[in-house]
């Protein structure tokens, strides 16, 4: 099954497998295809409290928005 149709079917198992192959804390994975929408999600949410992620978790993001910003409006100049 390829990668496109693993996240679309079955996005459990998808997210998963990005954890297992990414060795990331968590992940969360939402498809929107033909008028249907299909979660998932996998991996600890927090490492120090062991709590699962699920498809309603939040997640920090960080600073990464900081830089993505910065790339934004430097484009502009």
């Amino acid at each position: 099954m390829s990668i496109k149709n693993l996240a679309s079917s079955k996005p459990k198992q998808f997210a998963e497998a990005i954890v297992e192959k990414y060795q990331i804390p968590a992940v969360s994975v939402a498809v929107y295809r033909d008028g249907d929408t299909r979660c998932g999600a996998a991996g600890i949410l927090n490492v120090d409290t062991g709590v699962q992620a699920n498809i309603d978790s939040i997640f920090q993001i960080g600073s990464i928005t900081k830089v993505m910003t910065t790339v934004l409006i430097m484009q502009l100049v």
